[in-house]
């Protein structure tokens, strides 16, 4: 079972410090060996995970720890440089970054969750990576922000989740019980919300770390029924392993991909 193997140590360059094939040198250098994720642009894996928050290269903030899925969610998204972005349910912080590395800290992202405590962890991620266009705020996903309707080129909407993608991270998981009516009716009404925030032809990217589909493709759906939006084709931008990209979605197993479980999917208003 894929899901009971050990999860490898990922990391996604900052490529606003140094490219892939520079930090892939730099790490051989020190005798550490990492190479080129399969399916993330900006991603490497380390052979022997080990502290790899006490070198150098990570105080200097040439690279972040991320999964490769999760990697996924910002790839898909693909901002433009001096764009708008609002990150919806941030912590731990990942797909703001990600997203404020490619946009070369252009433009504006407001990165926003509930949980004060891990909000300052983005602070402190923010300062490391040398990130200037990133603003923090607490503000709860759930309600709707009637000053932000129609102002987003961009909107990420990780949702809470049922985790079920993740249980090789966190076996804990197999004994949790979801209710999963509350989950999927956050999840909904966090994406109604986000949808809101989009300029007209603006994108959003709904992703969740379980492979159920109820939480995935099946909200989307609900969603699609009498809204003036579409799923977008993303196939351009990912490896061609994923045949239901053209359709404006992937779902990702650990046990066909050798990721983390992940759903993705890319909606655009009309």
């Amino acid at each position: 079972m894929a899901n009971n193997t050990e999860a490898p140590l990922e990391i996604r360059v900052n490529t606003l410090k140094i490219q892939r094939d520079e930090l892939i040198k730099l790490f051989e250098e020190k005798g550490i060996k990492s190479y080129k994720c399969k399916y993330a642009d900006k991603g490497l894996i380390i052979e022997n995970p080990f502290e790899i928050d006490k070198t150098d290269e990570y105080k200097n903030g040439l690279f972040s720890v991320q999964s490769e899925s999760s990697m996924l969610a910002g790839q898909i998204l693909n901002p433009k440089e001096n764009s708008f972005i609002i990150d919806v349910c941030a912590a731990p912080g990942g797909k703001t970054l990600n997203a404020a590395e490619m946009m070369n800290n252009t433009g504006k992202i407001l990165s926003r969750d509930i949980y004060p405590a891990k909000l300052r962890l983005i602070e402190n991620e923010i300062k490391r990576l040398g990130i200037k266009n990133v603003k923090v705020e607490k503000y709860d996903a759930r309600k709707l922000d009637e000053s932000l309707v129609g102002k987003a080129d961009y909107v990420i909407a990780d949702v809470p989740c049922s985790g079920l993608g993740i249980i090789r991270r966190k076996p804990e998981i197999k004994y949790n019980e979801t209710d999963l009516n509350n989950i999927t009716e956050i999840q909904y009404k966090i994406l109604e919300n986000a949808s809101k925030y989009l300029k007209q032809s603006g994108e959003l990217v709904y992703s969740t770390c379980t492979t159920n589909k109820e939480e995935n493709i099946e909200i989307i759906n609900r969603f699609l029924k009498n809204k003036n939006f579409i799923l977008a084709d993303f196939s351009d931008i990912i490896n061609e392993d994923f045949k239901t990209a053209k359709d404006g979605y992937i779902e990702i197993y650990p046990h066909l991909h050798g990721m983390d479980g992940f759903f993705i999917a890319k909606l655009k208003r009309l």
